[in-house]
């Protein structure tokens, strides 16, 4: 058997990135997501025919349209349907935003 947990119940102040390839169980565990604090990580997540659903669940907790990007799957012949999705980071004043963004002029944004 194997062990899970539940996004909601990670702390995340003391996560930078999230990878998920869970093989279509990543709308599900979207789904389940609550906390509006997880648009300041970044999600890297391969979609499995489920990217509507990814991208709906990623707005719903805070992401802006324009801080997510559908990467289409390298090797799609082997993968049809699949792409990766990245949702950046939204910056805040509750994660460090080390050194970039408008808390710091003469610094230019890194994406």
């Amino acid at each position: 058997m194997v062990k899970t947990i539940d996004l909601d119940s990670l702390k995340t102040s003391k996560i930078d990135v999230v990878k998920m390839d869970v093989e279509g169980g990543e709308a599900a565990i979207l789904d389940a997501v609550q906390n509006r604090d997880w648009r300041f990580v970044t999600f890297l997540i391969e979609c499995h025919n489920t990217e509507v659903a990814v991208l709906a669940n990623l707005q719903r907790i805070g992401f802006a349209e324009s801080h997510l990007q559908k990467i289409p799957h390298p090797y799609q012949q082997a993968h049809p349907g699949h792409c990766w999705i990245l949702a950046r980071a939204m910056r805040s004043l509750k994660k460090p935003t080390y050194g970039y963004g408008p808390h710091f002029p003469s610094a230019t944004s890194a994406f």
